[in-house]
């Protein structure tokens, strides 16, 4: 039901200092394009690193935090799992839209039984310095890579997009 959507390092380390491990604008671009018009998932940290500390634009932002936030054109806020099922639901009332959890690391971990596919774009490199991590896939028995792309360089560090797809829900 819900795509992880993360560029991690070979460790899977996700962020530092509530930013992401390194940017890539190619990546970017393609977070973009693959996110636009559906539904992005994510926490208020997540949420605050966004320019302007916005809701991404010409997609469905669901903001998952306890704290009660100012309201904003794009962005519908939940204070709960049952709050979200319930965003996702009248939002994509006919389950066009894929839904995509973009962060953090936290609502990972909360949400990790919903996730039944990841997007994932692999920096081949160890970061020493991060913060937040999501699970390891490709340590995970219930995790299979489905797909990888050719190996690209953002001029400092190689980089590939790989598919993963869960084989055993916990659902």
């Amino acid at each position: 039901m819900m795509i992880l959507i993360f560029i991690v390092d070979e460790n899977f380390a996700i962020g530092y200092q509530n930013d992401m491990v390194h940017h890539i604008s190619r990546d970017q671009k393609r977070f973009k394009e693959v996110t636009t018009g559906n539904i992005i998932v994510c926490g208020r940290k997540t949420l605050e690193s966004f320019p302007g500390g916005r809701p991404l634009p010409n997609r469905d932002n669901i903001v998952l935090s306890r704290q009660d936030l100012p309201p904003q054109k794009g962005m519908t806020l939940v204070h709960d799992r049952e709050g979200l099922m319930k965003a996702i639901r009248d939002l994509n009332p006919d389950g066009t839209k894929k839904v995509f959890l973009a962060g953090g690391g936290q609502l990972v971990e909360a949400l990790w039984d919903l996730a039944d596919e990841a997007d994932i774009s692999m920096i081949h490199h160890a970061f020493d310095k991060a913060d937040v991590w999501i699970p390891n896939l490709r340590e995970d028995p219930e995790w299979v890579l489905t797909d990888e792309s050719e190996p690209m360089s953002d001029g400092e560090y190689t980089f590939t997009y790989q598919k993963y797809k869960r084989i055993t829900p916990d659902k």
